[in-house]
């Protein structure tokens, strides 16, 4: 699993202008192909595709009508707020989606609940049930 979240982090310049790997762009197409395989479940689908392509196209993307007014207000040209933002990016990219496949993989290998949080022998309406004195 870690190979795929190397992958789509050094990949994550795709989810540029609504590209393959945007979750909100043609990302959706890519992420129903891959989901449709039935290979992995939704848990690491969902960060391959939603944190990497996050990061980038909200940060970078001049797609997006913020980093536009960014663009416009700085009175920079849009390959140059590109180039310093995308050197940013990229790497909290990878930094954020290898942190959700740790927090991926401790879950599905420990998926017990606490004692606390299993059934207490209750019937569901008095456990659900605020008793007002």
């Amino acid at each position: 699993m870690f190979v795929l979240f190397l992958a789509f982090g050094l990949l994550s310049f795709l989810s540029l202008f609504r590209g393959p790997l945007t979750i909100w762009g043609a990302g959706v197409a890519t992420f129903a192909i891959v989901a449709g395989t039935g290979i992995l479940p939704l848990a690491v689908l969902y960060p391959l595709f939603y944190i990497q392509s996050t990061t980038v196209t909200t940060n970078c993307c001049p797609t997006q009508s913020w980093n536009m007014w960014a663009i416009g207000y700085t009175k920079i040209s849009t390959r140059d707020y590109m180039k310093q933002t995308l050197v940013y990016a990229l790497p909290t990219a990878l930094i954020f989606g290898d942190c959700r496949l740790l927090y991926v993989c401790v879950n599905t290998v420990r998926p017990q609940l606490p004692e606390a949080c299993r059934h207490t022998g209750m019937p569901e309406q008095e456990r659900f049930t605020v008793k007002l004195k």
